[in-house]
């Protein structure tokens, strides 16, 4: 109760909670970004059910925007595996709503494989004086010990296209969302 109480008066039966703030804002958020997404209109038109999940979203938020565009992503990406709703209700539940316990959640269902990468990642970001260009990105991940100075040939317009996208692919599978492109 303590941290969304943002003012609280003398009466202590008088304060103002963030989510009365922010409800409206986050349930107009939620809605768009489903409506943006043609499976979900696609589910919304054979099961009126999936409206609730928006509700549902917009109850569990707390008035925390950051929570609700992490789980947004997570439901869409639910959405694209073909997940029922029961499968997306599921899916939202088992989504801690404290932002220190959902990132640790995120970060423990990283694959082993990948939290050498997922570090290095981070690290690199935190290092970095401004936003890296996915190339830069590619080129880290790629080759741990590349010289930009050395001399090789300029890439196809194809190529430049096909390792953005498979730099994109590797930040979300390795970060879970928490870096983007």
């Amino acid at each position: 109760e303590f941290r969304r109480v943002l003012f609280r008066s003398g009466n202590p039966k008088r304060y103002i909670k963030l989510e009365d703030l922010t409800r409206e804002d986050i349930k107009t958020y939620v809605h768009s970004k489903f409506e943006e997404s043609a499976r979900f209109r696609q589910l919304q038109s054979e099961d009126t059910e999936y409206v609730t999940l928006e509700d549902e979203v917009v109850e569990r938020a707390q008035g925390v925007f950051l929570w609700v565009y992490l789980v947004v992503q997570s439901l869409l990406r639910g959405m694209t595996q073909a997940d029922q709703i029961s499968t997306l209700q599921e899916r939202l539940r088992a989504l801690p709503t404290r932002l220190d316990e959902y990132f640790q959640y995120m970060l423990d269902s990283i694959e082993p494989v990948y939290r050498s990468h997922t570090a290095k990642a981070f690290q690199i970001c935190l290092a970095a004086f401004k936003p890296l260009s996915l190339m830069t990105h590619w080129f880290l991940d790629e080759n741990e010990n590349f010289d930009l100075r050395s001399k090789s040939n300029p890439l196809t317009e194809k190529e430049i296209l096909r390792r953005h996208d498979d730099m994109c692919r590797r930040l979300d599978g390795r970060t879970k969302g928490l870096l983007e492109a």
